[in-house]
């Protein structure tokens, strides 16, 4: 069930012996000094075997126990120890190293200063203090306890210490906190030795400081509570004040809205009742009839004929004309119809050769002109501005063309009329009373003998209203 135990794996050695000074009087061989040895317990282990060895004059002495610690008392000296553990079947491991220590003689604590005419327990403190003190003749293993003069209750307290060796002295005692109360210091050295102090009286009214402090921030706060009532009903009734308030305008507001909305009501009746006189007058207004000329810019959008045999897309030598008839005028819009005309001088020279030829449109066209805005005079109502679309069928003419060679020959002329189709929009802008200009552009479509032939057309013109 159990291998052989190694005691080098597993103890792990704490010597409880602490003095291992170099303090010159160390070595006093009048009486023996009682020496505890510990390590760590080891619930697999029946017993341990323990050898003690002089190291001044080689005298081993054996133990044998079951507990993790043996108490030897011996002259001080130096001295070193080993170990081995025997588990429970007896089997036994092997001796762990020597592990040296030193016996010194033993010291009679000296409580130097302590504080006497009492001390409070600091108002920081929360699960601790120190008392200040000045304790010399002590050893790192010495300890400390306060016992308290009515009771005997003994409490087990830490030595705060500096220094080591001979110069090791305690400068403080950490103890819990602590009610009032008389108690003393009782300073014990490892051999037994040890000294008391005279009584302090210890003081601790943080207790009852902070039970008056929490009554009075019980009061703060219930006052604060009280505060934050008042004001939570003085909000309240402010809100509630606010909202009747509110409400009013609410009432007043859907009024003023009622009233808005029947102002509106008869608003509407009376533009509705103006719209249909205008639209009555409209309906009698008289025809106008449009007559304008200016520029156009035939381009030439598709058709690879033209372009390939006159190396020209854009003829700018161009002008136009129009004439538009509106017999009839609407809140709607004006329609009408009309006739145009564009007329354009095509010429490419070559180096041995010139092409020239005319291009010739006449459409009739249908006319739309939608309402823009209006310009009220007494008389009547005539619009400044107007969009017109248009678009009908007519005839697209390439008339007279012909070749010139360098040697003054010609070709025979070439005349074509065909069926085209056109349509666009246009914009005019009264200038004064009659006279308009406009800005218009149309696309022409024609299907010739051997080719498809769409221009786009943009013109300016100016013109007169009659």
């Amino acid at each position: 069930m159990f291998a052989k135990v190694n005691v080098k794996n597993i103890l792990i050695f704490s010597l409880i012996f602490g003095f291992l000074t170099q303090n010159p009087f160390a070595q006093d061989k009048s009486r023996p000094v009682t020496e505890k040895l510990e390590w760590a317990q080891d619930d697999n282990v029946l017993e341990y075997q323990i050898q003690v060895r002089n190291k001044a004059s080689g005298e081993v002495k054996s133990f044998t126990t079951q507990q993790n610690f043996i108490e030897i008392s011996e002259m001080p000296g130096e001295f070193e120890f080993r170990v081995k553990a025997v588990d429970i079947l007896g089997r036994e491991g092997s001796y762990t190293d020597w592990q040296g220590f030193r016996i010194t003689k033993a010291l009679l604590p000296s409580i130097e200063s302590f504080p006497s005419e009492g001390w409070q327990i600091p108002e920081t403190a929360v699960d601790s203090a120190v008392i200040p003190v000045d304790i010399k003749n002590i050893q790192p293993r010495s300890k400390a306890q306060l016992v308290n003069s009515a009771t005997g209750e003994v409490l087990d307290v830490e030595l705060v210490t500096r220094g080591s060796g001979s110069s090791l002295v305690a400068t403080g005692l950490k103890v819990p906190v602590l009610n009032d109360g008389d108690w003393k210091i009782k300073v014990i050295d490892p051999s037994g030795k040890s000294s008391e102090s005279g009584i302090i009286r210890i003081s601790n009214p943080w207790p009852e400081i902070r039970q008056k402090r929490a009554e009075e921030e019980e009061k703060r706060l219930a006052e604060e509570r009280r505060r934050q009532e008042e004001e939570q009903k003085h909000l309240e009734e402010t809100q509630e004040e606010e909202r009747r308030l509110a409400e009013e305008e609410r009432r007043l507001e859907e009024k003023r809205r009622l009233a808005e909305e029947q102002r509106l009501a008869e608003e509407e009746r009376i533009a509705e009742e103006e719209r249909k006189k205008a639209e009555k007058h409209a309906r009698r207004e008289k025809a106008s009839f449009e007559l304008c000329a200016g520029y156009a810019l035939p381009v030439i959008l598709f058709d690879d004929v033209i372009p390939d045999y006159m190396k020209n897309s854009i003829w700018p030598a161009s002008v136009c004309a129009k004439t538009n008839l509106i017999p009839l005028k609407t809140s709607a819009g004006n329609f009408g119809f009309g006739l145009s005309g564009i007329y354009s001088r095509m010429t490419s020279k070559f180096d041995y050769y010139t092409i020239e030829g005319n291009l010739v449109t006449g459409t009739f066209n249908l006319i739309y002109q939608p309402p823009l805005f209006r310009q009220k005079d007494a008389a009547n109502s005539s619009q400044r501005f107007t969009l017109e679309f248009h678009g009908g069928a007519g005839l697209l003419g390439l008339l007279g063309f012909r070749y010139i060679y360098s040697t003054n020959e010609t070709s025979k002329t070439m005349n074509s009329l065909n069926l085209c189709y056109d349509g666009g929009l246009s914009f005019k802008a009264v200038i004064i009373k009659g006279l308009y200009v406009e800005a218009c552009c149309d696309f022409v479509y024609s299907s010739l003998t051997d080719m498809q032939l769409g221009l786009i057309i943009p013109q300016v013109c100016a013109g007169w209203k009659f």
